[in-house]
């Protein structure tokens, strides 16, 4: 079983070293490190979104980064989890706080106990109650978040780390980027109704690519792209021709908007 990716973002050492030896008594994956500003904790998350950050208001860079995180994480619809963990206790900034919704507020005089009681309270609650019925389900297994993320079986997924999608059978298979590979009971055209992207292009019956992980075009109707953990790093997938046009366009407007 996947253990909970839990992220500190603290700008007080002491703090983080204290709520990372915390986590690591209940054997969470714990992302910590030097992410004491808005930018770094925002950039943490777009490179491994985690399932719950526990979020000191007060950055090194904002009086209230915490809550611009928050915003942030609310903003793009991602399916985290989010604990406040400050100082300050003033009803001002509470009510600031509440204005982007999260899970639980703590201070930091709370005892160890009372900390990880809300930690495990945070990571039990059902992540669809987060947002509102703009987020679109597919039997529950795929749910496509908004912006450039989408919610997968129970976690965020960035659209950017998918490579491509295989039908097979009534299962289809999610390739990531990173040589993960997620396997849910939905058709294909299920699939893409839940994932409405314009990166993600359906090219055969068996196949949904996406643009970025075209590693090279040999000609509109054969591609490559990443098959990260294969012999190659890639697999090369026809394209029929129904797709073709279509494709080769988007793919070389995809190619010249990433040239600038």
């Amino acid at each position: 079983m996947r253990q909970p990716k839990v992220l500190i973002v603290e700008d007080d050492p002491r703090w983080v070293i204290k709520i990372g030896q915390l986590l690591k008594s209940q054997d969470y994956q714990i992302i910590c490190g030097n992410i004491d500003t808005v930018e770094r904790a925002i950039t943490a998350i777009q490179k491994n979104i985690p399932d719950l950050v526990i979020l000191d208001i007060e950055l090194k860079d904002s009086a209230t980064g915490g809550i611009e995180v928050a915003k942030y994480i609310r903003d793009n619809h991602l399916m985290v989890r989010i604990i406040y963990l400050t100082n300050w206790n003033d009803r001002a900034l509470r009510t600031q706080a509440a204005q982007i919704r999260y899970n639980y507020y703590l201070t930091k005089n709370s005892a160890d106990e009372a900390i990880l009681l809300e930690i495990e309270m945070a990571l039990r609650f059902p992540l669809e109650e987060l947002y509102d019925s703009k987020i679109l389900k597919a039997n529950g297994q795929v749910m496509y978040a908004g912006g450039n993320f989408a919610w997968i079986k129970g976690r965020t997924v960035a659209i950017a780390q998918i490579s491509f999608i295989e039908a097979e059978g009534y299962k289809s298979r999610i390739y990531l980027l990173n040589a993960e590979v997620i396997i849910v009971t939905l058709y294909l055209n299920k699939i893409m109704k839940a994932l409405k992207h314009p990166h993600l292009m359906r090219v055969h019956k068996s196949y949904v690519v996406n643009i970025s992980a075209i590693t090279n075009m040999v000609n509109p109707e054969y591609i490559y792209v990443v098959n990260a953990g294969s012999k190659n790093d890639q697999l090369g997938i026809d394209v029929s021709k129904k797709y073709s046009k279509k494709l080769q366009e988007e793919y070389l407007r995809f190619a010249k908007a990433e040239e600038k």
